[in-house]
């Protein structure tokens, strides 16, 4: 699961966040021969795994509105960033190659830092920008909880990699916790789906 620190440059401008999503993203598990488009899921419920699962498409890629954002944020392009990746998944590898490549279309410039997976885990919530694997949970909330809400003081949970907290989420996340009927929480977990896909937080966090 590709991840940005939106408490960190370049990622603390919801426009720059927005301008990496128009790209020709890489595809889910591109090393393992499961290719196919990316859809901006970022830790949302994946396809049928899950039954809350809503499919609300990804953003239609259009590099040229990626250059647009950027340059309405006032960077200087191209962004360089420093992807970190932990070298002995190949998949991951593969993805962290697939997206430098398709980024540079957008005027995005990512050095790859490769890292044995021990040291990955070492440092993985510190990076500015990197790759995780997350194991499945049975339901969408129980691994929304734990990725991308905030404590009661508002910031960022201990596995919230990205340092993004918006309050509505949060909120919205300890309903669909509390919601038995499926579909209700289905109904819940689609209004996540579209705050994720927004990324833009009531205030960037950090710890």
């Amino acid at each position: 699961m590709l991840r940005v620190r939106v408490d960190q440059d370049p990622w603390k401008d919801n426009r720059v966040r927005q301008a990496l999503k128009q790209l020709p993203q890489p595809r889910e598990d591109p090393g393992a021969g499961l290719a196919r488009p990316g859809r901006d899921r970022r830790r949302q419920p994946r396809r049928a795994r899950t039954a809350e699962y809503n499919n609300i498409g990804p953003y239609p890629f259009d590099t040229e509105k990626s250059k647009a954002l950027l340059t309405e944020a006032g960077v200087t392009m191209p962004v360089k960033v420093e992807l970190n990746v932990a070298s002995d998944w190949p998949e991951s590898m593969a993805y962290a190659q697939a997206l430098k490549e398709d980024a540079a279309k957008g005027e995005f410039e990512i050095t790859l830092k490769p890292m044995p997976a021990t040291q990955y885990w070492e440092g993985w919530t510190e990076f500015n920008m990197g790759i995780t694997w997350w194991s499945h949970r049975p339901l969408a909330p129980m691994l929304l909880s734990q990725a991308y809400v905030g404590d009661a003081d508002g910031k960022p949970v201990p596995w919230n990699e990205s340092y993004w907290v918006d309050e509505e989420f949060s909120a919205l996340v300890k309903e669909a916790e509390s919601a038995l009927d499926l579909a209700k929480r289905k109904e819940i977990v689609g209004k996540l789906q579209t705050i994720q896909k927004g990324a833009a937080p009531s205030a960037p966090r950090s710890s």
